[in-house]
């Protein structure tokens, strides 16, 4: 019967793995001296790379109830929340608050990720596109670099739903030309949001993302 380890011990054995890499040793090396296969020195490392061991803790509902009254405060009180059937989500204390606040809560079938799709795809980009490439041995390393990619991908990067186009283009102010009077400030009201705007939203409140 295979050893079971906890998120600790992987992170210890990454560690010691990264040491030994340090030293010159190969990967088939590194995995025989740590009894482990190649495949699962991969998998460790796509799941707990960059961690620390008290980084390993799983999000409990008291998390989710702090993270959802921050965003209903910034982004208002939605109608309901789309989740999976995690127990930070599905806990009593969760679906008693959400119930007072008057959110409904709307569960996945368990296995059926394609029912969160908004949230799904976002995170898949952002483990391909920034976790899976970058080690973060600080936390405010990781908030720099966590905080570049969110700019670039709202920013800079073209979403192929609207138009290649970005979800929220920085905006640059032209420079005045030489005797012009600053505009007179625009009377209309401003846009609306742009639909990767309100996907951005969306993705937010259904938090796959906490899992």
């Amino acid at each position: 019967m295979k050893k079971k380890h906890t998120a600790e011990q992987v992170v210890g054995k990454l560690r010691e793995a990264e040491l030994e890499l340090a030293k010159g040793r190969t990967i088939a090396e590194v995995v025989r001296n740590l009894s482990i296969t190649e495949q699962t020195y991969y998998r460790w490392r796509k799941e707990y790379g960059g961690l620390r061991t008290d980084q390993t803790r799983r999000i409990t509902s008291e998390d989710v109830l702090e993270r959802l009254t921050d965003l209903f405060i910034r982004r208002a009180v939605p109608d309901h929340i789309r989740s999976d059937n995690g127990v930070e989500f599905t806990a009593q204390t969760v679906r008693e608050w959400l119930m007072k606040v008057g959110v409904k809560t709307l569960f996945i079938e368990p296995g059926s990720p394609w029912e969160n799709g908004y949230v799904e795809s976002f995170n898949g980009k952002l483990r391909d596109e920034l976790l899976n490439g970058e080690i973060f041995y600080t936390l405010p390393l990781a908030k720099v670099l966590i905080e570049r990619w969110r700019k670039h991908y709202n920013q800079a990067r073209p979403h192929c739903a609207l138009g290649y186009r970005p979800s929220a283009p920085e905006r640059i102010p032209l420079p005045e030309a030489a005797g012009d009077s600053a505009p007179e400030p625009p009377t209309s009201k401003p846009p609306p949001e742009s639909t990767g705007e309100k996907t951005c939203i969306r993705a937010l409140l259904e938090f796959d993302g906490l899992t």
